[in-house]
């Protein structure tokens, strides 16, 4: 994750792209602030919400406008429903290490920074996802590595330290050197490698999109869904929803 620091060096580029990446490092800027001024307030933060946006070639985000409208709606939903002091983490993943990281921020809910307003830019930004793509905006990854991602998140924002939701918009299909997804749904019983146990407790996850558009045969995608129910369970996520339509 990146500093505030870098995020305000990154949001001149941004602004000079005028996108909509612009709004976002400037609410994050913005958040910091107050942040800086209140830190024992900030420290009181008591719900982090952590998203995490799958811009692989498989990602229905990438190639779905209309999946990536419905996505954002859904995240603009929870937003909302954040107060006063609540988190919220943005990432994108794919390649483990290529993440673009003009696009990783964090912010917390302020009398500067209102869930209504972080919930527009952030939908706004995700719904726009295929066409920064198309415009080299943002990188598209061969490799989907969701489970290193998962693990980096926790290394930074511990499930322990306060009550984390994940929000991962993704089809699910882990491609990397940590497994191949599409190998392991064409037999019945084979799944992820086990993670260290009850590693993610305090920690709720909802995935958007189980099994996108590569998935399309109803058994595959309910193997891929056991797969990371038994994974997650046994990291010791507590609220797990795997939902291919909402």
């Amino acid at each position: 994750m990146i500093s505030w620091k870098s995020s305000l060096k990154n949001a001149a580029y941004v602004i000079g792209v005028a996108s909509i990446t612009a709004k976002l490092v400037l609410v994050a800027s913005s958040t910091m602030v107050g942040v800086d001024a209140k830190s024992a307030e900030a420290s009181e933060v008591h719900k982090r919400v952590m998203i995490g946006l799958d811009v692989s070639n498989t990602s229905q985000l990438v190639t779905n406008e209309k999946f990536a409208e419905r996505a954002a709606a859904k995240l603009m939903q929870i937003v909302e429903g954040l107060t006063y002091r609540d988190e919220v983490v943005i990432n994108l993943f794919g390649e483990y290490g290529k993440s673009d990281e003009t696009y990783n921020m964090s912010f917390v809910i302020s009398r500067k920074v209102s869930p209504q307003k972080l919930a527009l830019e952030l939908g706004q930004l995700v719904s726009s996802v295929a066409k920064l793509v198309e415009e080299k905006k943002i990188s598209s990854h061969e490799n989907t590595n969701i489970l290193a991602y998962l693990n980096e998140m926790n290394t930074s924002y511990p499930c322990s330290q306060k009550p984390t939701a994940y929000v991962l918009v993704t089809d699910g299909l882990e491609f990397s050197v940590i497994a191949n997804s599409y190998e392991l749904i064409k037999s019945a019983g084979k799944t992820f490698p086990a993670p260290d146990m009850n590693s993610y407790q305090g920690c709720s996850i909802t995935m958007l999109g189980i099994g996108g558009d590569d998935v399309d045969d109803p058994i595959l995608v309910e193997r891929l869904r056991r797969m990371w129910s038994g994974w997650l369970t046994v990291a010791g996520f507590d609220g797990i929803s795997l939902l291919r339509t909402w």
